[in-house]
C-alpha cells in the first residue's frame, strides 16, 4: 500500500506540474451552456479539465474524499468538450455515491448521461444512474416503513 501511495503521490506532483503550463479555459463568469459545447475534443491533447479530473481520481483513490471533490469540482468549471464534461460528472457521482451521498451521486449521473448521448460510455453512465436509483429507492422504501 505505501509502494501504491508513493506512486500517487509522485503521479499527483507530475499533475500539479503540468498544471501550471496550462492556461484556464475559462473565468467564473464565463459558463456556457452543456447545448453549445463541442461534442468532441479539441485538437489539443491534454486539458485542464482532463489533468484537474485526474488529480480527482488520484484522490479518490487516496480516500481524500475533500481533495478529490475539489478537483472535481474545479474541473468542471473549465470549458471543454461535452464528453470530457460527462466524464467528470460522471467521477464525480461515483465519489458521491461511494459516500451515501445519493442526491448528489443522482445529479451528476445524470448530467453525464445528459452530456453523452452520442458518446460510448453513456451506457456505462446510465448503469451508474440506475445503481443511484435503485440505492434512492431502497432508501425512500425503508424511510417509508420506518416513519410508519
Amino acid at each position: 500500500l505505501a509502494d501504491e501511495q508513493g506512486k500517487y503521490f509522485s503521479a499527483l506532483e507530475n499533475l500539479h506540474r503540468t498544471l501550471d503550463f496550462i492556461k484556464p479555459t475559462t473565468t467564473p463568469n464565463d459558463r456556457r451552456s452543456a447545448a453549445s459545447l463541442p461534442l468532441i475534443a479539441p485538437s489539443r491533447l491534454t486539458s485542464r479539465l482532463r489533468i484537474l479530473n485526474n488529480m480527482g481520481l488520484l484522490y479518490h483513490k487516496m480516500s481524500d474524499y475533500e481533495r478529490a471533490y475539489r478537483s472535481f469540482t474545479e474541473a468542471l468549471a473549465e470549458q471543454d468538450c461535452a464528453a470530457e464534461i460527462a466524464n467528470v460528472h460522471n467521477d464525480l457521482g461515483r465519489l458521491e455515491f461511494e459516500h451515501a451521498n445519493y442526491e448528489k451521486a443522482h445529479r451528476h449521473f445524470t448530467q453525464a448521461v445528459e452530456l453523452a448521448k452520442d458518446n460510448e460510455r453513456v451506457a456505462e453512465f446510465k448503469q451508474h444512474l440506475n445503481a443511484v436509483n435503485q440505492r434512492l429507492q431502497v432508501n425512500t422504501s425503508v424511510g417509508t416503513i420506518k416513519n410508519e
